[in-house]
């Protein structure tokens, strides 16, 4: 969801005024800003993992923007994806999924991946995880 207006030509030049949705309910937010970003009732999974660690899997997202739609090979399989911003304070806080090529990864099409370094949980927690504690699961890093 891109909240907010915005330069089409220089994507990251803010112009006007920024809007931000205001999420009821327990929220994760953006580690650096603490923009409500998602509701924990859109957790669609707990077991991913991500370059720097767990992550988070949702079915929706909000006050992000999406930057440049981009083909990834994932330990799941090929995906295009798009990397999501804060539209607050711009920090990289994960990745939508845009297009599943494998027939049984179709289920993340428009999902969004929040990375759980980069958010504070609904008590405030950040979730800062060394990549050595990362337990196994569903693994989508890049290879």
């Amino acid at each position: 969801i891109l909240i907010g207006f915005w330069n089409k030509k220089k994507r990251k030049e803010r112009m006007g005024r920024l809007f931000l949705v205001n999420l009821e309910g327990k929220s994760y937010s953006c580690r650096h800003c603490k923009t409500s970003i998602a509701l924990c009732d859109d957790v669609v999974s707990k077991s991913f993992q991500s370059r720097h660690g767990k992550a988070y899997l949702f079915s929706k997202v909000a006050n992000v923007y999406a930057g440049k739609k981009e083909d990834r090979m994932m330990m799941t399989g090929m995906h295009t994806v798009v990397d999501i911003y804060c539209v607050k304070c711009g920090s990289y806080v994960g990745w939508r999924y845009e297009f599943a090529f494998e027939k049984n990864q179709k289920y993340k099409e428009g999902k969004s991946v929040l990375e759980r370094y980069k958010v504070c949980g609904p008590d405030g927690n950040n979730y800062w995880v060394a990549a050595q504690e990362v337990e196994a699961g569903e693994s989508d890093t890049d290879e």
